[in-house]
């Protein structure tokens, strides 16, 4: 058995991180699978993970025209979903 391509297996960590903060196949952020969102703790997380996508793409080196238009259609989301 030969030893795996780790340089590939990077690339597909990388290319799959950005991941959770996607829309799943029925069009829905994580967030708004949330049942109860009235309580503070949620909300917090929710906001924070505005910064914690931002951190996660510059950490990965995930940067582009694709990826900051989808960056900030996540920010107008969870803004909505927040007022």
């Amino acid at each position: 058995m030969s030893n795996p391509d780790w340089s590939k297996v990077w690339d597909k960590t990388q290319q799959n991180s950005l991941n959770q903060y996607r829309k799943d196949k029925k069009g829905h952020y994580w967030f708004e699978l949330i049942p109860n969102i009235d309580e503070g703790d949620w909300r917090r997380m929710i906001h924070d993970s505005i910064m914690t996508f931002f951190n996660t793409m510059i950490n990965t080196g995930q940067i582009s025209d694709e990826i900051n238009e989808e960056y900030n259609k996540y920010i107008a989301a969870v803004n909505k979903f927040l007022e």
